[in-house]
Formats: structure tokens, sequence, C-alpha cells
């Protein structure tokens, strides 16, 4: 399925950790540092925007 808004795709940690060959705890640590943007759902759920995972990833 194609999303119709390309940049409200959302990624699990995993799924962004993967598409970044970086570690879960890297992860974390660029949300804490706002490098990556995150989104809570629900009580524990997270998911990581596809705009700065891409934006990540063209810069390293």
């Amino acid at each position: 399925m194609t999303p119709d808004n390309p940049s409200r795709t959302l990624h699990t940690v995993s799924e962004a950790c993967r598409r970044l060959s970086i570690s879960r705890t890297q992860l974390w640590r660029l949300c804490k540092d706002g490098r990556l943007d995150k989104i809570k759902i629900g009580k524990a759920g997270v998911r990581i925007t596809d705009a700065s995972v891409s934006r990540f990833a063209s810069l390293h």
C-alpha cells in the first residue's frame, strides 16, 4: 500500500534502526537529541517519522 502523503509514513523502532543501520540505543539517543522525530502512539507505542529517517540518512 502506498500512502497518500509519504512524509506522514511512520516506521517502527526496528524498521528505522534497520534502515539507518544503527542500534536501538543509538536511535533513542538521536530521538532524545532531536535529530529524529518520534510520535508516541498509545501508552507504549512509538513510531519514527519517515521524513526524519530520510533526512538523517541523507546527511550520514
